[in-house]
Order: structure tokens, then sequence, then C-alpha cells
């Protein structure tokens, strides 16, 4: 019968040929109708000699006879293909399932499938027992030799990289689990966010405007709250089969460890499957930071002639928990240390190239190096403007996407010379119980560094150290009075000390409050500060702190080009809220705001006149855009773009009177010209990518600051003379591995407010504000400056605006009457290096005396003798530089005992 059908099939393909598919169709159809034929004819057979279903079934499996079991091998053992669904004991598995779930009623259900439950039992088992035994799963950091750390914890923080390593250890578990929990292969990306931290939007003009960045690879990385679920259930799962410490609740203690997490909290989760307790995160601590030395040999090694060593103060506090008479307070003065490497593409340092920096002369300074500069600053006036109006502007998606593609087009033709972005190797080193702000402190941390890290005499390298100002001048004093060692080493001869620009921008801050902070009624920062409603301790006009004096600049600067760019005569009759410009347009407008308002001529218009309001603004805004373009070469890593800018700084410290920034500056502009390729690496040695990604550059000396700020937080509770020992064994060199940790961390879990790079808010409210106030100076209100006097009478009868309250108050309490005439920085400090100052630069030697008067200008804010009040350095003087230099000495002594008078005040507001 069944030769016919296939003869019939045969000759009905031959004949038609037509339709395939009709064939195809008709001759599955007829196959599974005798395909089904069969199967009945079989269980008929089968009920005939007594047989149920069942019984055929269980017992065929189950039989003893060797014919029987045979057959029952073979098809155990044996794959219809290479694919698994096609194994046989598989899908009859599947079919029973499936058949249950259709036609069994809810009883038969649930005794089925709790059956299946059972059985599959030990493939759960299995995998669990498996991963408790895997070496990278455990993570044993604690009893790891020092020299194996660093490959333990590459991707520790990585929980996609743990999730991926779970799937491949345990895949049925993961996709229990994952059924159970609902884990999908698309998640909602809202699932990752943080309901409880919305991210602004264009379409809410009133919200903060964030720049745009590319977040996919960040995206990519993160796991949803789901997926988490499931990578956490089996870490408690595998601690339950196991006490071993595995790796996720490893990663975990460490944060713990270094987020200060309560013992109480900590033995809370113990409960929960959490089993690490605070004695193996101490010793995973000190472990870590016993490795640091090998971590940082290893580098030198692998990176020969392009490592740096960054150095910085940091003053711990030590409070006694028994107050008495005879026990006090006090702070401890320690050096904290980070080893890193410089990029590959700069040439390596060698101790015959820091000789040559080192030899050059200071005379080959000349002020024709000022000379080119009006290009470049004109074009960075036009893009901060541009990067500060697009965010100002209520512009559509479209037309903002547009215009920030169109800056960032030009801010690429603007760069001069930008580090390939790639991540700098970092290690963090232990701490060292010395005083770097003093010289000889300086000279221990270099001799000690150098000791440990092994350079020695018969093989030596250059050693580039990083800090602040004050760290380079002790570098140099240390050199001077190391001159009488036997040794190169001990003389010093191949370190050579590099200043951070975080801190050269941090004076510059401090620049612009002094010079700007209460003198004119339009840039008065302490009037706006007011008009804003800014806290005045955060905010002090001598010096304020940098994020929220960096905060108030910014958005004094942005109304004041907000408003104005409604006074230009194209924009007048348009209402800026619904302005859609053109690229062209916008940059028109742009251009015709820089030549009229920040170019040199048209300063050099508002020089004789009167209007001291209109001069002192376009001072104001011109100056600012200094401190903008530098930040902004900082964070893209471009170098070269830092020089050009650093030139103009240095007039302007010139100007200000703070020459001991400027001659830091005149030293670099000549490193750059005499030794371009050294200063190149120097200039590197300046900077850090942790990340590796674009525009994600950051100052060393920054970075540091962020560590001390992490050991500052850190709780130590032991005797005053065994606290910095618990410092330097458990978490001085344990911070830079723990922000990698948390970076790693807050990627996994999508925390991407945190860990990206936050570009400057603005908020319109604020800037509108100032906006609001510029055009109400400009049309005349009160221009003359006239003071109103305070009678009995006058008393506010009814709530008034913060901008007439601060327009009020200055016009009450202003100790100076508008009065002062604002000085043009730059060309004030050209004016002072052509009348004096260079000659003095050239003349000045790195020597100990003139260190200890420099630090005295630093710590008391003393500028430096104009050039009417120059004071000459010969034989006929030395009086009176003995007089500097005991008014130096006593001035540290009273700067460091008000510091710790500081400490102790903070300390007591913190409880």
């Amino acid at each position: 019968m069944s030769s016919e059908a296939g003869d019939s099939f045969s000759g009905d393909n031959s004949n038609e040929g037509g339709d395939d598919s009709f064939v195809s169709t008709a001759s599955t159809q007829s196959h599974q109708g005798r395909h089904q034929e069969k199967l009945l004819e079989a269980m008929q057979a089968i009920q005939k000699i007594g047989f149920t279903f069942q019984s055929f079934v269980v017992g065929s499996i189950q039989s003893t006879s060797p014919d029987l079991r045979l057959t029952t091998t073979k098809w155990i053992r044996s794959h219809a293909s290479a694919k698994p669904e096609s194994y046989g004991p598989m899908q009859m598995l599947t079919a029973i399932s499936e058949a249950v779930s259709k036609k069994a009623n809810a009883v038969q259900k649930k005794i089925y499938f709790q059956s299946m439950a059972r059985q599959a039992n030990s493939v759960y088992t299995d995998e669990i027992q498996s991963a408790t035994k895997d070496e990278w799963l455990r993570g044993p950091f604690a009893d790891l030799a020092p020299d194996q750390v660093h490959g333990a914890l590459n991707g520790a923080g990585n929980f996609r990289l743990l999730q991926q390593y779970y799937q491949q250890k345990m895949p049925c578990t993961m996709e229990l689990l994952g059924d159970i929990v609902g884990v999908t292969q698309m998640d909602d990306a809202t699932e990752a966010e943080d309901p409880q931290s919305p991210t602004p939007t264009d379409s809410d003009p009133e919200a903060n405007l964030v720049d745009e960045g590319d977040l996919d690879d960040e995206e990519q990385e993160s796991l949803s709250k789901r997926e988490l679920c499931v990578v956490s259930a089996i870490s408690s799962l595998l601690n339950g089969r196991s006490q071993n410490v595995n790796r996720f609740q490893m990663v975990l203690g460490m944060t713990f460890g270094l987020l200060r997490v309560p013992g109480a909290a900590i033995q809370i989760l113990n409960r929960c499957g959490i089993t690490v307790s605070s004695r193996t995160i101490s010793r995973t601590m000190e472990t870590i930071s016993n490795g640091a030395l090998s971590r940082a040999r290893r580098l030198m090694k692998d990176h020969p002639g392009r490592t740096a060593l960054l150095f910085d103060n940091v003053n711990i506090y030590v409070r006694h928990s028994i107050q008495s008479t005879m026990s006090a307070n006090s702070s401890i003065a320690l050096t904290s240390r980070t080893m890193f490497g410089l990029p590959s593409e700069c040439d390596p340092l060698t101790p015959s190239k820091l000789a040559e920096v080192l030899r050059l002369d200071r005379k080959g300074v000349r002020m024709e190096m000022f000379d080119g500069l009006s290009d470049f600053f004109h074009a960075a006036c036009k893009i901060q403007i541009a990067t500060v109006l697009v965010h100002s502007l209520q512009l559509s998606v479209e037309r903002k996407r547009s215009l920030l593609k169109a800056i960032r087009t030009r801010i690429t033709k603007h760069s001069v010379h930008k580090l390939s972005a790639s991540a700098t190797p970092v290690v963090p080193l232990k701490l060292l119980n010395l005083n770097e702000g003093t010289v000889e402190g300086t000279r221990g941390v270099l001799e000690q560094s150098m000791n440990a890290l092994g350079l020695s005499e018969q093989s030596p390298s250059a050693f580039v150290v990083t800090g602040d100002l004050l760290s380079v001048l002790n570098v140099h004093a240390a050199r001077d009075s190391a001159q009488w060692e036997r040794t190169p080493l001990a003389r010093l001869e191949t370190v050579y000390p590099v200043s951070g620009p975080w801190h050269l921008l941090l004076n510059w801050l401090y620049m612009m409050f002094h010079i700007y902070g209460n003198t004119n009624r339009a840039t008065s920062l302490d009037r706006h500060r007011q008009l804003l409603g800014r806290g005045k301790t955060e905010l002090d006009l001598k010096k304020p702190q940098f994020d929220e004096g960096w905060r108030l600049l910014r958005h004094v600067w942005a109304g004041k080009v907000l408003c104005l760019t409604r006074r230009m005569p194209q924009v007048q009759e348009i209402d800026l809220d619904h302005w859609e410009p053109s690229s062209k347009d916008f940059f028109d407008a742009i251009e015709r705001l820089v030549k009229e308002n920040m170019d040199a001529s048209a300063i050099e218009q508002t020089e004789g006149s009167q209007d001291d309001e209109t001069r002192a603004t376009r001072l104001f805004l011109r100056d600012c855009v200094l401190g903008w373009e530098y930040n902004d070469a900082i964070h893209e890593g471009d170098i070269g773009r830092m020089a050009s800018t650093e030139k103009l700084l240095a007039l302007s410290f010139f100007g200000a009177g703070q020459t001991k920034y400027g001659a830091l500056l005149l030293d670099r502009m000549l490193e750059d010209e005499k030794t371009p390729q050294t200063a190149t690496a120097l200039r590197a040695a300046q900077l850090v990518n942790i990340s590796g990604k674009p525009n994600r550059w950051q100052g060393a000396d920054h970075y540091q600051e962020i560590l001390n700020g992490r050991l500052k937080m850190y709780p130590v509770n032991h005797s005053p003379n065994q606290a910095v020992n618990r410092y330097e064994d458990r978490i001085s060199a344990f911070v830079g591995i723990g922000e990698d940790l948390l970076e790693g961390m807050r990627k996994s879990m999508g925390l991407t407010g945190y860990h990206r790079r936050k570009h400057e808010q603005l908020v319109l409210d604020d800037v509108r504000l100032v906006a609001k106030d510029a055009a109400s100076l400009s049309q005349g209100t009160n221009k003359e400056g006239q003071k109103k006097k305070k009678t009995q009478e006058q008393k506010p009868k009814e709530k008034v605006s913060a901008l007439d309250q601060a327009r009020s108050i200055w016009l009450e309490d202003d100790p100076k009457e508008d009065t002062a005439r604002f000085t043009d920085l730059i060309e004030e400090g050209y004016n002072r290096l052509i009348k004096g100052a260079l000659s003095r630069y050239q003349a000045k030697s790195k020597d100990y005396q003139n260190r200890d008067i420099d630090v005295c200008d630093l710590a008391t804010g003393r500028h430096s003798p104009s050039p009417d009040e120059d004071i000459q350095d010969n034989d006929g003087d030395v009086s009176l530089r003995e007089e500097r230099v005991r008014e130096a000495e006593q001035a540290l002594i009273y700067e460091s005992a008000n510091r710790i008078y500081q400490d102790e005040e903070a300390e007591g507001d913190g409880e």
C-alpha cells in the first residue's frame, strides 16, 4: 500500500510539475495519514495482548530483556541530528508535558510538574556545587599574594562580566531564575533608571539642561533590575551551599568598607545571605594595600620612562574618645601618593632630557612669545558663548541637535594637540607619615619613594613628580638643599616637578573673586550671590569653595551673555523663547557679540569713558572665558589648547599681582619653545583619564584630591599612635581600587547619573534673573550709584523680590560706592612684564630662601610688588630680604595653627 502511494506521488509530481507547493502539501498530508493509520494499528495490537499504553512504554524502557534493552539504549543514546532539540527522550518529554498542559485537570497538572521539578533538582544542585569550587567565582582576595591581586581584580566590579560567567557555569539555574523573575531579551530601558532621580528632557524648558553624551556603551554594560535580582540571588545560593565568600559578595564587601557602611547594617545583610564580615573586608583592604608597591614597580617596568608620581598633603583629624585636660584633638599631616602612567604617544623621559629642561635659562623668555593669540582667543570666545546660548535658549530638539553638531565641528577645528583617549594606569600607594608641605618633608617623600620603587644609582631613570605649586617650590628647594650630597640620586638630579592644572584653575577662581568680588555693581559677585540666594559661607570672597564659586561665576557670565544677546539689533524684534536660528544666523550673532564686547578694540573703547559698568562687564566676560577655555581643554586632553590659554593666564596672573603662578606658566612657555618633545610628556603628566573615554580627562591633582576626600571620610578607631599605621595598612592604597570598583558597579547597575562626567548645568531661572538684572542696569536704573539713606520711617510693607532686595542691599551697604576703576588684567600684566617683572623673573633663582618668600605670599595672599614698589635683590638689600623671610616664617606658623583650628571647628560641626 505504501509502495503504491509512493508510485502515485511520483507520477503526480512528474506529470503536473506546475504547483510544487500544492504537491508538497498533499504529500505531507498523505504521509501523516499513513502514519496515523499505523499508530492506530499498533495501539490495537497492544490492546489485543492485554497491554496498556503506559505498561508498554514503561515496560519497554525498564525491560530486562537483552533485545528490548538494546533497542531502548540505542534510542536513549542516539541523536537524530546535531541539534539537541532532536534528542529522542527530550522530544517525548516535551510532547508529554504539552499534552498534560492541554488535557489534564489542575490536580493532575500539579502532580506532574512537581514530579518533573523533583527530577530536575540534581541538575541545579550539580551546577551550584560545581560553581562553589570555581576559583574565579570564589575570588578569595583576602588570601591572595600581593603580586596576584592585580589579576584577580580585573573586572571585579563589572557585574555584566559576572553574569556572563554565571551563564556559562550555570545555564539551567540562570534560565530558571530568569523565568521566575521575568527577565526578557529586551528589558525596558526605564527599569535601569532610578525613579527618584529623573533626567531632564528637552520638552521641559524649566529643567536643568545637561549636555548630551553618548551613552550607548554604558547602556549595553548596565544590567536591568531583574537581571541584578538574578545575579544577587545566585550569589546567595552559592553562599548557602558553601561558606567560601564568592566574588559578588566580596565586591560588595569592599564597597561597604569604602563607603563606611555601619557594622550593624553588615550584620543584617549577613542574615540575608551576604556573609562578608568586617574582618574579611579589613583583611582584603590590607592585602590590596600590601600589593600596591609591587603593582607600582610593574607599572614602571611596563612603561619605562612614561610614569609619574603624584603626591599631595592630606590632614587626618585625630580625636580622643575620652576627653581630658591632658589630651587634645590634633591634626596629623600625611602625604598621599599615586603612581600613574603617561600616554604611549609621549616620548620616554630620560635623566638627560630632564637635565636639559633644568638647565634652561629664563632669559630665553621673550615678550614675542605672547604674540599671535588674538585669533585663538576670538575662536574660544565664540565657542564658549555658543555653548552657553544653546542651553539657555528654548530650542526645539532638532534645532538644538543641529547647533550642537555645529559647535562640535568648531571645537574640532579649534583643537591644537589632543591626547588620544586611553585609560590611564593608576596605582595608589600607601600613605607616608611625612608632611610634604615643608621642604624637609618633600625631600623625605622623594627619597623614600625612590628607594621603595627600586631606583638605583647604577640604572638611574627619570622621576617625574606631580603636585600643586607648593610641591613644585618644595622640590626645587629640596634640590637646592641637597647640592652637598655625594650621589646624583641623593642630589635629586633625576627628579622634575610638574604642577597640576586643577590647583591653577582654583587660584584663577580666587583671583576672579578678588577682582570682581565687590567692586562694581554690574559685575559684583557678592551682589549676584545675594541676588541668586546663594550661601555666604561657601562663597567667601577670599577663598570660595571651588564647585560653588565656579557655579556662581558660570551663571553670572551666562546671564550677562543672554542679556547682551537680547540687546543685539538682529534679535531685538525676536522673542528668544521662540527663536529657532539657523547655524549661520546663530554664529553671525555670536560673531557680532564678540566683536562688540570682548575683542581688544571693544575694551579699548571703554578706556577713557566714564561708563564703568560697561567696561567692567566687558572685562568680566573676557576674563571668564580664560577659565572656561582652560577647563574645557583639560577635559578634552588638548595640551596644545592648554598651552595657548596659559599664555593669557600668565598675563592675567601678573596683572593681578600673583606672580607665583605667572612665573610657573612662563617656565612652561620656555619649555614648549626649547624642548617641545619633552614638554609634551611633561604636560601629559598633568592629566589622567580613568575611564579611557574621549573628553573624560581631568587634572592629576584633582584625581588625588578625590582620593584624599575618600581617605578623610574613613574612620579608624585606634589610639593616636596607631591610627596612622591603620590608615597606611588598611585604606591608604585601597581607595584607588575602591574607586574603580565603584565605577564598575555604577556602570553595571545603570547609575549613569553618577559615573559619567557631569557637564555644566545652567539653571535657567538663575540665568534669566541675572539677565534681567543686567538689562535693568543697562537702562540707567540708579546708574550713578547714589546710595539711599536709611531712615527710621523706611520699613518694608510687603514682600520684595530677590532682584529688588539685592539691588537695595547694594545701594545701602556698598562700601566702595562704585568708584573703583577696573584694570585690564591682560594689559596690566603685559605692562608689568615690560617694566621690570620679566627681568625679576629672569634673575630669580629656585633656592631655599626664595621658596620661603613665595610660600609666604601664597599663604597670606600678599601680592608681588608693582613696578613702582620694586624690591631689588642685591647685596645692599640683605636686611630687607631677611625681614621678608622672617615674615614668611611667621605667616606659615599662623596659617598652620589656623588650619588646625578650622579642622577642629569642622569636626565639631560634623558631630
